[in-house]
């Protein structure tokens, strides 16, 4: 008998609407504390809070910063991932409201990080607390972490995981893609910046495209000055078909290479995610991919481990000062992170 047949959707469901309210609660929680890079300590002390009253079986922070909670000690080992910090909140005067307040209206929550990242770890802790009470672990080990170096976990955690749910915002849809990243350097005279500058957005034009993770990107994102001297950084999105060398752009020598990578539908991993939401929800997932590139392509393209994207939230509200997630979103992204692991480990067994 499959996952899918014994998973007990209405009893999930119910629970996890029970749960909206702490659901929210600590949501708010955690927008309410200023966490950009590397003044983030107090939101990992409040995630591992959390964690401990839900009933994880362990929970870690590692010499990098990333915490780390695991339930179960199965055979199947999944991974879930929102990175613990948050871009700043620009100039206060364009926000209509306190962007650490986490206002509540007319069902969403607002503020920085309500919907990257902070929703997403909201539903993947609350995941946490329905795996226990349900006993959904099966053969499986769940490892929720929020990480600022998620390529240090892999390599150095000890955590060889099956696959990776990174629960960025992507409308409850399931991202089976993600643009590569490649990134450029070169300096030259002051006299002649307005000159690459144009280069570089001509070169934008000319890059390949793919259907998926769509055309490959060049733009100046970083123009650093010293005397007489600027160096002029740009960022290169790469696209599927491309490799390393073709990344490299006439005179501007690649300083770091992520490749990009796509998922078949037909992979397990994507199926497990299919199955996981249609027998939640009843109905066909949208597919889709990332606009931009994410971490996702250091785990995948680098270490080799399956990347998916499922999270709460809309990408394109992320980092604005509009930022908000829907409250119904939270409530769903929980239920999926809790029964997506034992249908991903019978999905694998099955194959």
């Amino acid at each position: 008998m499959t996952t899918a047949r014994v998973l007990d959707t209405q009893r999930l469901s119910t629970l996890a609407n029970a749960y909206e309210r702490e659901i929210v609660r600590f949501l708010r929680d955690l927008v309410a504390i200023p966490a950009e890079s590397c003044h983030d300590d107090p939101v990992i002390q409040r995630i591992r809070q959390e964690m401990e009253k839900v009933g994880f079986d362990e929970i870690r922070v590692d010499a990098m910063g990333n915490i780390l909670g695991r339930i179960g000690s199965g055979k199947t080992v999944v991974m879930m991932d929102a990175h613990r910090d948050t871009v700043g909140v620009g100039d206060l005067r364009e926000w209509a409201w306190d962007p650490y307040q986490g206002k509540v209206e007319d069902g969403y929550v607002y503020g920085r990080g309500a919907c990257d990242p902070h929703a997403g770890m909201a539903g993947m802790v609350y995941a946490g607390k329905l795996i226990h009470e349900l006993g959904m672990c099966g053969d499986c080990t769940l490892w929720v972490t929020g990480s600022a170096q998620k390529l240090h976990i892999l390599k150095e955690g000890g955590i060889r995981p099956d696959c990776l749910l990174i629960a960025g915002p992507t409308s409850l849809r399931i991202y089976r893609g993600q643009r590569g990243r490649v990134e450029l350097e070169d300096a030259d005279p002051i006299d002649k910046m307005p000159c690459l500058v144009r280069e570089v957005e001509q070169l934008d034009h000319r890059l390949r495209q793919d259907s998926l993770p769509g055309k490959g990107s060049i733009a100046v994102t970083e123009i650093r000055s010293e005397p007489g001297l600027r160096s002029v950084n740009p960022q290169r999105g790469g696209t599927a078909g491309e490799s390393r060398e073709g990344a490299e752009i006439q005179r501007y020598p690649v300083e770091k290479y992520y490749p990009t990578r796509v998922l078949d539908e037909s992979h397990p991993l994507v199926q497990a995610a299919i199955a996981t939401y249609e027998a939640l929800f009843e109905l066909p997932p949208v597919i889709g991919k990332w606009t931009s590139s994410t971490s996702g392509v250091g785990s995948m393209g680098l270490m080799g481990v399956p990347v998916i994207g499922f999270g709460p939230g809309d990408e394109e509200v992320a980092h604005g000062v509009g930022e908000r997630v829907p409250i119904r979103h939270l409530v769903k992204a929980a239920q999926f992170y809790a029964a997506f692991p034992m249908m991903f480990a019978d999905t694998v067994t099955r194959r």
